[in-house]
């Protein structure tokens, strides 16, 4: 019991220290765009899909259903009072994000010409997929190159943008405009992506986890949220507390779909 009662006291304030250091990150954490602005709000979709399955005549069904679900919800959303702007996302900022294994262009122009059986560099992107109006509506700027357009979300089309820690940690200061970028999975029998081409930069967003120490570099693909598997929605509230909003939401839902 004397050993026990040692070992709590002991570990005790190492775990108060901890939740302590966990908290600050948390409190100090800027995803870079005004939260107090904007109201997160979720939609529950049916059966997320596969996207490694082949569709079938169901499943573009309801993807076309949920499109045109998901047009005219922002259009009614963004008619209320006080709404500056409404986009989607997959994954909400200061969410887990996938980090995947990326390889360069340029890395796999060196490794050919030295080894194409060489292991490439080891880098690594924190990937975010968003709607083409994301950026716009968190007014975050666009540093070099353009935003999305709606033709980048397209099927087969293989755009990106990144962030400034892409730039710094990833590509070492090069330009990002143009840049290739595949993702790649050791022993993946299906070999590496089809390569992505950096449209954009984007300044002062943070794809970061609150409670984790970064740096998190930012890759950016965008998408219509009748594909996300979780569809986040965004609402830019100006001149007043977003929760006000609620209300007014889901009542717009209910009408645009009783089921949504």
């Amino acid at each position: 019991v004397i050993v026990a009662q040692v070992a709590v006291t002991v570990v005790f304030p190492a775990i108060v220290w901890f939740e302590s250091v966990q908290l600050g990150r948390m409190q100090d954490f800027n995803p870079g765009f005004a939260t107090n602005q904007f109201l997160a709000v979720q939609v529950e979709r049916d059966a997320p899909v596969d996207s490694n399955a082949t569709p079938d005549a169901a499943t573009v069904e309801r993807d076309a259903r949920m499109a045109a679900t998901l047009g005219a919800l922002r259009g009614r959303v963004a008619e209320l009072p006080g709404v500056a702007g409404v986009t989607f996302a997959e994954t909400l900022p200061g969410g887990e994000y996938p980090e995947r294994r990326i390889e360069l262009g340029y890395d796999a122009a060196e490794k050919t010409a030295r080894d194409p059986e060489a292991p490439g560099p080891f880098r690594y992107a924190t990937v975010a997929e968003t709607d083409t109006s994301y950026f716009d509506v968190l007014d975050a700027p666009i540093l070099a190159g353009r935003a999305f357009n709606a033709a980048d979300a397209e099927p087969g089309a293989l755009a990106a943008i990144v962030d400034q820690r892409f730039v710094d940690h990833v590509l070492q200061g090069r330009n990002p405009i143009g840049q290739q970028v595949r993702f790649v999975r050791p022993g993946n029998p299906e070999g590496p992506s089809e390569w992505y081409s950096v449209v954009g930069l984007v300044g002062k967003l943070d794809v970061g986890v609150p409670y984790r120490k970064g740096p998190f570099a930012g890759f950016y693909l965008p998408g219509t949220p009748d594909r996300f598997d979780d569809v986040q929605m965004m609402i830019h509230v100006r001149g007043g507390d977003p929760m006000t909003v609620a209300p007014q939401v889901r009542q717009v839902a209910a009408a645009v779909d009783p089921s949504l």
